[in-house]
């Protein structure tokens, strides 16, 4: 896994869900369909559960790493992360 795993996921999982919800969940055969319907609107919903724990668990991981830098740093340890902004050299 990369620290992009947890990223990568989400994403698929949304790119699944709009997918779904376009081609499927607001076809007009299911729309017309009450019983069809409700199983494909307990399909979102699950899809839907499945995007949010992979956000909790990414978000986590970003707290976790974003606390052991910070402590570091508190302590003296390590340097110090700076995020200047690209210049365009071309300026």
């Amino acid at each position: 896994m990369t620290d992009y795993s947890a990223h990568e996921a989400m994403h698929t999982a949304s790119v699944l869900m709009d997918t779904y919800g376009t081609h499927v969940a607001e076809h007009p055969f299911v729309e017309s369909n009450p019983d069809i319907a409700a199983k494909v609107e307990i399909a979102m919903e699950a899809m839907m559960e499945v995007y949010q724990a992979i956000g909790r668990m990414h978000l986590a991981e970003d707290l976790k790493q974003g606390m052991t830098e910070a402590l570091a740093h508190a302590k003296g340890e390590g340097t110090p992360v700076v995020h200047e902004p690209k210049v365009d050299s071309n300026d």
